[in-house]
């Protein structure tokens, strides 16, 4: 949310600017098939599951408003988070 509460179409950020994402573009879906040729490759016996991360940001740190909640109080240091079921 930027100031106004507008929404925001255009970064004007250097850093932004040099990775090409000042403006909002389509980008299509990452295959992600194309782990499997590395699957299994270096394996240490327990089931391998191929993770997708593609965020720009982390849930719980955009925003000032969960700084004060218990559970991130207690489980955050700053780094970007994930949780997985043994399920």
């Amino acid at each position: 949310r930027t100031v106004t509460g507008r929404q925001q179409l255009y970064q004007d950020h250097q850093w932004m600017r040099d990775f090409g994402e000042s403006l909002i573009a389509y980008r299509p879906p990452i295959n992600t098939r194309t782990v499997h040729d590395i699957m299994g490759k270096k394996g240490n016996g327990n089931k391998e599951k191929a993770l997708n991360w593609i965020t720009p940001h982390q849930k719980w740190g955009i925003h000032s408003t969960y700084s004060e909640n218990l559970l991130m109080l207690t489980l955050s240091r700053g780094g970007p988070i994930v949780w997985m079921s043994e399920i």
